[in-house]
């Protein structure tokens, strides 16, 4: 009987843990006696499997932690920023105009962005290239770009999901990001209309003696990809 009880113990204690596959050294038969050193060999197998087991799990609940986690410390971001504006001017702010002037702006940066984990909260901005279109009432197309290596510091907070960067420590947010779960992908996006708006000089209508009013609409995006942490 006592012979019985232990190997049903092995039996149940194997199946208890979550293990690829556990193998112990000695095999016992019905009515054999059992030796001390050959049973505590098993449970000692057996035990090493567990604890195999236990820091599988552990390894498995940290990345399961680190794919929820919304922190952005110590974390380098590749960011690709794209923009559209749509602007015309005249001088009659509640109709039609024969002279209207219009244009369109289409603008492309990238940058990388490391937010980093000291005190203040400095983030460095590495700017890489800004590339700008523009198409007027005459369908010129202009088109200009700007590979000039540029490093500005900036200071960023966090507030679970949100994530603002600032120009100055504690300034006013001139970006606001959204935060992925697991922290790989932060992103912004803005639109912006403004109908009639009154832009307080003349220069507009047939003669150019008229006061210019403005409609335009504007969508920007940018959106960031980890790349590295750098802690």
């Amino acid at each position: 009987m006592k012979t019985f009880m232990m190997t049903a113990l092995a039996a149940a204690m194997a199946s208890s843990v979550a293990v690829a596959e556990v193998t112990v050294p000695n095999t016992f038969v019905q009515g054999a006696n059992a030796v001390a050193e050959d049973v505590n060999a098993n449970f000692q197998a057996l035990a090493a499997a567990i604890d195999e087991s236990n820091s599988r799990i552990s390894a498995l609940e940290e990345q399961l932690e680190a794919a929820k986690s919304l922190d952005v410390s110590g974390s380098n971001y590749a960011v690709q920023s794209s923009s559209a504006s749509v602007r015309i001017r005249d001088a009659n702010p509640s109709g039609a105009d024969d002279f209207p002037r219009w244009g369109v702006e289409l603008f492309s940066e990238k940058f990388s962005l490391t937010f980093n984990a000291d005190t203040d909260k400095t983030a460095t901005l590495e700017f890489e290239i800004e590339q700008e279109g523009d198409l007027d009432n005459g369908f010129r197309l202009s088109i200009e770009e700007d590979s000039e290596p540029v490093t500005e510091t900036l200071y960023w907070n966090q507030e679970g999901n949100r994530l603002q960067v600032a120009e100055s420590l504690g300034g006013e947010p001139v970006v606001e990001f959204v935060v992925v779960e697991g922290a790989s992908v932060i992103y912004s996006a803005d639109t912006e209309s403004v109908r009639n708006e009154n832009l307080g000089h003349i220069g507009c209508g047939e003669q150019g003696f008229d006061t210019c009013y403005e409609d335009y609409f504007d969508n920007g995006t940018l959106v960031g990809i980890r790349q590295a942490s750098v802690q």
